[in-house]
């Protein structure tokens, strides 16, 4: 191994060798991981993560990586979460208040990001904003105190929250008369 690191431009070539001889891109990743590992020094961590639908959630899931063994191996993309005094649900009555917390898998950007909030069927939420802002550099954000109207019958809600340049999150809330 040598003493330094090279630098990246040093591997390049090696890493178009991998990349034409790669029979599939598991072959890809695992080589491209195992030559970064040994070339690259002063990374301790090299891998990579696939993105994968687990039910209606999306997942960043561990593939080939070297280094030391992470805690994270499956990491949930952007959520969103209604809550009754703290407890998560998914079924509430009509006239009662459930808080949203929507959370992303990186913090914010030094600007903060803005959530577009969309409700199908439409209404059924009194006091949710079409937009709401999650503050810099923060992860998490909950809009608080959420009036939900009383349905007529039991109400499949699904609650769309779409933040600019990261992945569409989706909760659905059923609401009984």
């Amino acid at each position: 191994m040598p003493a330094t690191s090279p630098n990246p431009r040093e591997v390049i070539g090696e890493l178009n060798a991998l990349a034409s001889g790669a029979t599939s891109a598991q072959e890809l990743m695992e080589g491209i991981t195992k030559l970064l590992h040994q070339k690259m020094l002063r990374y301790n961590w090299v891998g990579f993560y696939m993105l994968e639908k687990e039910g209606a959630q999306d997942m960043l899931v561990l593939g080939p990586f070297r280094g030391t063994m992470t805690p994270h191996t499956r990491i949930p993309l952007n959520q969103a979460e209604f809550t009754k005094k703290g407890e998560a649900v998914d079924t509430v009555k009509g006239h009662d208040t459930v808080d949203l917390t929507l959370t992303l898998n990186a913090p914010a950007p030094a600007s903060g990001a803005w959530v577009k909030l969309e409700t199908t069927p439409a209404g059924v939420l009194n006091s949710l904003p079409p937009y709401f802002r999650i503050p810099a550099r923060q992860t998490q954000a909950v809009i608080p105190d959420i009036e939900v109207r009383k349905p007529t019958a039991n109400t499949a809600l699904v609650v769309t929250a779409a933040t600019v340049g990261r992945a569409q999150q989706t909760q659905q809330l059923t609401i009984l008369p």
